[in-house]
């Protein structure tokens, strides 16, 4: 999955290390927030761990957690890749004062921070002690309508060799739903965000009437016509083989 830029906004500063002789310094604990996501017809991607993060199977990109106190005030906001850049866990570390918190975690698909749509979502409390870390496990439930996740490939290889676009329509029982060609993406990813933008409903079957990887003079090279699919909010895998006369017209 392509790493998306970090917005970091931290409203409450850390403790500092001077300490008043009126004012203790009262100490610090975390909280390490682990995530995996649940689907409409409820499968779980992810197991809270790095070797299986459910990252990609969700089609997430990144993770957005807010922390409040038991005031209401927020003291953590973060955009988090789903699996951490140093680790690859599926889950964020947060720093606080000791104290009881409430959290929102929202999933979020797309190539960029500021076109990304909310998939998945899930709200908790903790509390933190002093000196110590509190382990946080959250499943985050589907939202619906979301774009569609279809990862394709070139004959089952991901790669964009001799292929310099992808040509692809989606239907409905009603009529079109999106078409477009585009440029051939180098992690095999496309997104399909629906009229308007506005998502696909899950549990709605859907026809994709073609799916092309076409060369540069246009002409399709590996394709698959008429692939019924019904988001349950998870990615859909389409291998598309190899050609000699298109067929999706």
């Amino acid at each position: 999955m392509r790493k998306l830029a970090l917005l970091a906004v931290v409203l409450m500063p850390l403790v500092s290390g001077c300490v008043s002789s009126t004012s203790p310094d009262p100490g610090s604990g975390s909280a390490t927030i682990y995530w995996n996501f649940q689907s409409f017809d409820y499968q779980i991607a992810g197991d809270f761990t790095a070797t299986s993060s459910g990252c990609l199977r969700a089609g997430v990109n990144e993770v957005d957690l807010t922390v409040r106190d038991v005031g209401g005030a927020t003291v953590h906001y973060q955009s988090h890749f789903c699996q951490d850049a140093t680790n690859g866990v599926p889950g964020a570390v947060v720093t606080l004062l000791p104290g009881s918190y409430s959290f929102e975690a929202t999933a979020f698909r797309g190539p960029d921070h500021y076109t990304a749509a909310p998939v998945f979502s899930s709200t908790g409390t903790f509390t933190v002690a002093n000196g110590l870390d509190t382990p946080v496990d959250t499943t985050l439930d589907v939202l619906s309508p979301q774009p569609l996740l279809v990862l394709y490939s070139e004959n089952g290889t991901v790669s964009c060799s001799g292929v310099s676009s992808v040509n692809y329509a989606v239907s409905d029982a009603v009529g079109l739903v999106e078409a477009a060609t585009v440029s051939c993406d180098p992690y095999n990813e496309l997104l399909v965000r629906g009229v308007g933008g506005a998502g696909l409903t899950l549990g709605t079957t859907y026809t994709i009437d073609y799916l092309q990887m076409l060369d540069a003079a246009s002409y399709s090279m590996y394709e698959r016509c008429s692939v019924p699919v019904v988001p349950n909010g998870f990615s859909v895998v389409v291998d598309l083989p190899p050609t000699s006369t298109p067929g999706c017209y």
